[in-house]
């Protein structure tokens, strides 16, 4: 499709012509990037497997938490009973 603009600076005036891509034409019907699917004939299929998360890192974290925390008990407040 092709268009014209015009550019008017300092009392002068250039026009172009240019061509418009054709996904961004603004005629009416179907778009050009249509894809039909004859009879007998099926896409491909794409199978997608929900994703194994492990509670591994959850587990690790909390005995972290109690290592630190028995650590903590036992240096400051086990230290002053000897």
């Amino acid at each position: 499709m092709a268009a014209t603009a015009c550019l008017a600076a300092k009392g002068q005036s250039v026009c172009s012509d240019f061509t418009v891509a054709s996904g961004l034409q603004t005629k009416g019907g179907t778009p050009s990037h249509n894809v039909r699917v004859r009879p007998g004939e099926s896409m491909a299929e794409i199978r997608v497997e929900p994703r194994r998360r492990s509670m591994a890192w959850l587990w690790l974290l909390l005995a972290l938490i109690i290592v630190g925390g028995l650590v903590y008990y036992f240096v400051y407040y086990r230290s002053g009973t000897a």
